[in-house]
């Protein structure tokens, strides 16, 4: 089954987003030299720059040669454009010895946020690496940094019969920002109703805190890694399965769950099934849940959904083939049109 390997995903990630995979949004704190978990709440003017990947993802598997990055960056405390002096990416961490792919400013079209940077991919890694993204505030001198793990490179292909590791998808986010500081925040948004057959969620859930600070409208960082864009789906039982957590929550992951759609939601999606993080083998962060996939025959986009404990939500789809493939017809094209692999993300945050 196409669904259950680990796939090429060359999205060209849109200039002008509608949201941001891996929506790593924060408006919080961190010691310089890792991201912070306690420590007491402080008086401060001081906000961090906050940065979303888009594209890559974490656990990607990325061609050598050209490949588009792209994302989000901004300063909350800039009174126009986005604050930001310039986005930084390598491959490797940067204060480690990574190799800088290059350097570019947020703004596209009408969105000062958005960015997005065309690099050339090392040739011949065939590896694991860090994917490390640096935003410089030009307002006031801080800086926030994204990383997580991709696969530069085509994986060996396995012989043994056993399912290869996958990669793992585990984000991790730093910021220069004084101990305790934070941003402006929005009012939280209300929490999405839950599908019908899904699994009741109080709806009280309190936002997760940390250091003495609430989560505010920090966006839910979603990452699917079963099954990819393109893939075909084939009828009957498969395992989906990816990550998903809130940035500053510090008891649990911040998730309520991670709603999964053939079709999207809003407009009259079939419901697969709900996972919740904690559920899949890849750490706290990670879900996997079991659904029955019908026999539709057609192109169809996948949609899945993380429901944040503060209401806020992230969104990603991507088209599949669900079903059986058509049988050929002797005499016609030798290969079928092949399903796109783009993806989009969108996101409640402001």
């Amino acid at each position: 089954m196409r669904g259950t390997r680990p796939r090429l995903r060359h999205l060209v990630g849109a200039a002008t987003l509608t949201g941001s995979l891996l929506f790593a949004a924060l408006t919080f704190a961190s010691l310089p030299a890792g991201a912070q978990t306690t420590g007491a709440l402080i008086s401060t003017n001081v906000s961090c720059p906050v940065l979303s990947v888009g594209n890559p993802n974490p656990g990607d598997i990325v061609m050598s040669g050209g490949y588009v990055i792209s994302g989000q960056a901004w300063d909350p405390s800039a009174s126009s454009g986005s604050g930001i002096a310039r986005v930084s990416v390598f491959l490797g961490a940067r204060d480690q010895g990574g190799t800088i792919l290059g350097t570019t400013e947020p703004g596209l079209g009408s969105n000062p946020r958005a960015f997005s940077l065309t690099v050339t991919l090392p040739d011949n890694v065939n590896a694991g690496a860090t994917f490390a993204a640096y935003a410089l505030s030009s307002v006031t001198g801080q800086e926030t940094a994204v990383q997580f793990p991709i696969f530069v490179g085509t994986p060996t292909r396995n012989t043994s019969g056993f399912t290869p590791t996958p990669v793992a998808t585990n984000v991790t986010i730093t910021t220069t920002c004084p101990r305790g500081a934070v941003g402006p925040s929005a009012p939280a948004a209300p929490a999405s109703p839950a599908p019908p057959n899904a699994p009741s969620v109080p709806a009280n859930t309190p936002a997760p805190q940390t250091g003495g600070g609430v989560v505010g409208n920090a966006c839910p960082v979603l990452s699917v890694g079963n099954p990819g864009p393109g893939d075909t789906l084939n009828p009957g039982g498969l395992v989906i399965s990816g990550s998903a957590t809130l940035p500053l929550a510090s008891q649990g992951q911040g998730v309520s769950r991670v709603d999964l759609f053939l079709g999207e939601r809003d407009q009259g999606g079939t419901f697969l099934g709900s996972a919740v993080p904690g559920s899949g083998p890849g750490g706290a962060g990670s879900w996997s849940t079991s659904v029955t996939i019908p026999d539709l025959g057609r192109s169809l986009d996948f949609a899945a959904y993380a429901i944040g404990a503060n209401g806020q939500q992230t969104a990603i789809t991507f088209p599949v083939w669900v079903g059986s493939l058509p049988t050929r017809v002797p005499g016609t094209a030798p290969t079928p049109t092949p399903i796109p692999t783009t993806m989009s993300t969108t996101s409640t945050c402001g």
